[in-house]
């Protein structure tokens, strides 16, 4: 669900930034779970904030081909 997603987004975003996607790449793809409060919480945001990012895969491009393993429920 999410692979299609953020190949599209990474795509476009060598498309503008000019690189060759003929060229080899691999990018790294990193998540952070967030809490979605139902009532105000005080200092929420920097709660949030202070999560780390967990490596959950990554996208390979090769001579224009793209692969990726990405795991987000991880």
């Amino acid at each position: 669900m999410y692979n299609n997603g953020i190949k599209r987004y990474l795509l476009y975003w060598l498309f503008k930034t000019g690189k060759n996607v003929t060229q080899n790449y691999t990018f790294k793809v990193y998540v952070k779970n967030i809490e979605i409060p139902n009532d105000w919480e005080k200092d929420f945001l920097n709660k949030q904030i202070a999560k780390p990012w967990k490596n959950c895969g990554f996208i390979n491009l090769n001579n224009g081909i793209v692969s990726s393993s990405i795991d987000i429920l991880q």
